[in-house]
């Protein structure tokens, strides 16, 4: 047990020489130990970036484009940020149950100057699936899908559905 409240950061003054009870002295200043962290950090981030040069990149992964739902009396809107999709990589579909699917792929593209070199990536690339349960009151037979400046909406009209509730006469034998 001592051994290991000697690796917590507060008690780093502490620490036992090997068969001793005396503490050790700490022979690293503070601002030492932080350019050690520092160092150490800088060391994996570039053991981590020479890793995934050599498989490939880190460009594709699952990404979450940001999403909006709104209710008008007489539709439900549904806008989903998909830039860089390319119209023959989305599908929209209606699952039975009133499950409205979403399915766009961002592809990565090659540059066109082999030679660059990239210094910083922060877009996204990958495959984004989503499913919204459209409510009880959606008409499914006039749903429409738009693709403009990187933004698909899609307009779900109401059909008139009574909202009444209808009483249940229940009978009993006996």
């Amino acid at each position: 047990m001592r051994r290991l409240r000697s690796l917590l950061p507060w008690s780093w003054s502490e620490r036992e020489q090997a068969g001793s009870n005396r503490p050790m002295p700490t022979t690293r200043s503070i601002p030492s130990l932080l350019n050690w962290f520092d160092e150490q950090f800088e060391q994996l981030n570039r053991s981590m970036q020479s890793f995934f040069e050599e498989m490939g990149g880190m460009r594709e992964f699952n990404w979450r484009p940001s999403s909006l739902i709104q209710e008008t009396e007489n539709e439900y809107i549904v806008k989903v940020d998909l830039p860089g999709v390319n119209e023959k990589n989305l599908k929209v579909e209606l699952r039975e149950d009133n499950l409205l699917h979403i399915f766009a792929e961002r592809r990565f593209e090659q540059e066109s100057n082999p030679n660059a070199q990239t210094h910083l990536s922060e877009i996204a690339y990958g495959v984004y699936s989503r499913t919204f349960s459209l409510p009880p009151d959606a008409d499914p037979q006039s749903i429409s899908a738009e693709l403009s400046n990187g933004v698909l909406t899609i307009r779900i009209p109401r059909s008139k559905v009574s909202s009444q509730v209808k009483q249940i006469q229940v009978q009993t034998r006996s």
